[in-house]
């Protein structure tokens, strides 16, 4: 008898950990991770809203329960309002009150949850998942993952993510970090130049935390989404939009984009979104200003696509992509209009500050990494699907190399802790 029972409670020894453990186990070591790094009191408001909201609203009725969802998601637009927290320019993420750390990601994953049905255990705990705070992605209803044993290959498939990840953060993100002091120039070149810069400097440094999210849920075999997939590699400005910020755009699509798009078209739904998402960013005329604008400049696109004038919209992509991180960085009204008049009549250009900046070697090969790759998005779209030039292990370690020679912390993360 015991010599019968011994394979199978080996097996039973070998059997992976359930995904309810691996969640708890994640949850725990993230809340502790925050407690160190910000003090208890860290997150403690946002944890407690969503427990409050979860258990209220999954008892509502499916009509009231998904209007209480789109209530959770405008959330953060309500405390940015109040002053609660800082509204996300890129520069004033961390102007908040402590109790409210994560609570943009946790009320947009909250609200995708519930407006589909009501939350399971699970399901808050991947809301509520500490590790996402600073960078999302965002907890889908749909994402499905299953419990497995660590093997080799899913190992190394995670720790390329997290060292890509950690490239772009401490690298590329951290080489454009001395230019973003051109915002404070109001001459044409300069403003031109930082509107580029902080669009790249956002792409590395939001993606580079993300990609090493990404990495550590998937190595704990949870549920996770890719967040970004090469963006610059977009012929268009709504494809653009499929591959940035992938998890808050499916997020807008479910609670808002697909029960209008009945009702009004395109014409209703897609401005319904740029409007939600701005305001979700915070509640400013800047960001009217910036959901409007890029509202447009996708109908316009998704025009020209339709009547075959693709190279038109190809050529609408840059101007839309820099002017609207313009837009996106600024979130005093009077200065955003004199900067763009300013870049409109390309003005004071002799008063440029380009040629008085000076880098450093380190700097300087960073930069050339920016350049390279984003030379490499947009001239071989299909060879960086998922990133797999970067996480191939000959290139790997070359990234390892240069984080180890030239990696620094940069700004911290662009969006802050809100």
């Amino acid at each position: 008898m015991e010599h019968s029972n011994h394979p199978r409670s080996a097996a039973n020894r070998q059997q992976p950990l359930s995904l309810l453990t691996r969640r708890w186990l994640m949850f725990g070591s993230g809340w502790l991770l925050l407690a160190y790094l910000q003090g208890w009191q860290a997150g403690s408001a946002t944890l407690l809203l969503a427990g409050v909201a979860a258990f209220l609203i999954s008892a509502l009725p499916a009509p009231l329960r998904r209007g209480a969802a789109l209530c959770v998601l405008m959330l953060p637009a309500v405390l940015t309002a109040t002053g609660s927290i800082g509204v996300l320019t890129g520069f004033a993420g961390n102007n908040q009150h402590q109790h409210w750390t994560g609570i943009s990601f946790v009320c947009a994953s909250l609200a995708a949850g519930l407006y589909r049905a009501p939350l399971t255990m699970p399901q808050w705990l991947d809301c509520v998942q500490p590790w996402r705070f600073n960078s999302g992605p965002c907890a889908l209803p749909d994402t499905r993952s299953a419990p497995r044993r660590i093997q080799t290959r899913r190992l190394r498939s995670a720790l390329s993510w997290i060292l890509l990840g950690a490239f772009f953060y401490s690298v590329p993100a951290a080489a454009l970090s001395p230019l973003l002091l051109l915002r404070q120039s109001f001459a044409a070149p300069d403003i031109l130049l930082f509107a580029l810069v902080f669009e790249l400097y956002v792409y590395f440094n939001f993606s580079g935390i993300s990609f090493m999210v990404y990495g550590l849920l998937k190595l704990a075999g949870l549920p996770v989404i890719l967040n970004f997939q090469a963006p610059f590699s977009a012929r268009h400005v709504p494809e653009f939009w499929q591959r940035w910020h992938i998890s808050l755009s499916q997020v807008l699509k479910l609670l808002i984009f697909q029960p209008l798009r009945p009702l009004g078209g395109i014409w209703l739904a897609v401005p319904a979104v740029f409007l939600i998402s701005a305001l979700w960013h915070g509640v400013t005329l800047n960001f009217v200003l910036w959901g409007s604008f890029h509202a447009c400049a996708w109908l316009v696109s998704h025009s020209l696509i339709r009547h075959g004038w693709r190279r038109s919209a190809l050529a609408l992509l840059a101007p839309v992509i820099l002017t609207g991180r313009l837009i996106f960085s600024e979130a005093d009204t009077h200065i955003l209009l004199h900067k763009l008049q300013q870049l409109a009549g390309w003005r004071d250009a002799a008063d440029s500050w380009i040629s008085g900046i000076s880098m450093d070697w380190q700097t300087a090969t960073g930069l050339m990494c920016v350049a390279v790759w984003i030379g490499c998005e947009i001239a071989f779209p299909r060879q960086v699907r998922h990133y797999r030039l970067l996480r191939r292990t000959p290139v790997q370690i070359a990234l390892l190399l240069l984080i180890l020679l030239i990696g620094r912390s940069g700004l911290g993360g662009v969006y802050g802790a809100r």
